[in-house]
C-alpha cells in the first residue's frame, strides 16, 4: 500500500508541485527548472517547451516534431535541414 501524498518520482519527499508537462505529484528535489527531472531530460533541444518523440538522424539530438522535418525516410532536425542540401 502506498501513500498517494509522496513524489511519484523517488516515493521518498512530500508533494511539492505538479509537472506542467506529465502531470506527476513531485517533491522538490525532482523538480528542475519547475518541471520534473523525467521530463527535463527528455525536452526537445531546440523548443525546450514540448517532450522530444525522436532523435535526428544526423546529430543525434532528442527533438520534437515541431521542431524535426521527415524526408524520405529520415528524421532531421531543423538545425540540420538548414544545413543540408537535398
Amino acid at each position: 500500500m502506498s501513500d498517494s501524498r509522496i513524489c511519484e518520482i523517488c516515493e521518498k519527499e512530500a508533494i511539492e508541485a505538479e509537472c506542467p508537462l506529465c502531470k506527476r505529484q513531485i517533491g522538490k528535489s525532482c523538480l528542475s527548472e519547475n518541471i520534473c527531472v523525467i521530463c527535463n531530460e527528455t525536452l526537445c533541444i531546440n523548443c525546450k517547451n514540448q517532450l522530444s518523440d525522436r532523435a535526428c538522424n544526423i546529430c543525434g539530438l532528442l527533438v520534437c516534431e515541431d521542431c524535426s522535418v521527415k524526408i524520405n525516410e529520415e528524421i532531421i532536425c531543423l538545425n540540420c535541414s538548414s544545413k543540408r542540401r537535398f
